[in-house]
């Protein structure tokens, strides 16, 4: 039963205009928000059966392209979905299993010693990705994203193995 029905004539006189000073109340403050946050505000009004014309009668000072994009309450950001957690802890795992630990490097802000890569990261993402064939396949930007910061290329001489040494040094 809708409340219209349920109220006398009376009623209806007497609340019908304290409700329209209410969403015109409403309006001013919606008006007064920075654009980021209008979307909270509108919403309510668009679930109450609202049109955006009868919105915009009322006072509510937003765009066509606001009203069709609310989404339950929350700005529709778009983009792409969070990779799963699944990911980031195996390409952490294949990372520490195929490098070294540096003895001569100490990261102060991971509190640990950071990890020297054997391959480049084009390498070692065709490596990684026959391995996790149970897993989806990733972009090559997920997967450098998901490196671990206490993975670091061999820059000095010492840093690199005994064969790569007599490469650089021949």
């Amino acid at each position: 039963m809708v409340l219209s029905q349920l109220l006398t004539v009376e009623e209806k006189y007497f609340l019908v205009p304290k409700l329209v000073r209410l969403i015109r109340n409403f309006s001013e403050i919606f008006n007064k928000k920075k654009q980021k946050k209008k979307f909270k505000y509108l919403n309510p009004l668009k679930k109450a059966g609202f049109s955006f014309k009868e919105a915009k009668q009322f006072g509510f000072m937003a765009s066509k392209w606001l009203w069709q994009h609310l989404s339950g309450g929350e700005r529709n950001l778009g983009g792409r979905p969070k990779l799963l957690p699944i990911y980031s802890y195996e390409i952490k795992k294949y990372f520490e299993e195929n490098c070294t630990v540096a003895a001569n490097r100490f990261l102060k802000l991971h509190q640990k010693n950071a990890f020297y890569r054997h391959s480049t990261l084009i390498e070692a993402f065709r490596k990684f990705s026959p391995l996790n064939n149970s897993l989806d396949m990733i972009s090559f930007t997920s997967f450098k994203k998901y490196i671990p910061k206490y993975i670091k290329k061999p820059h000095r001489l010492s840093d690199l193995c005994a064969y790569c040494v007599t490469n650089k040094v021949n």
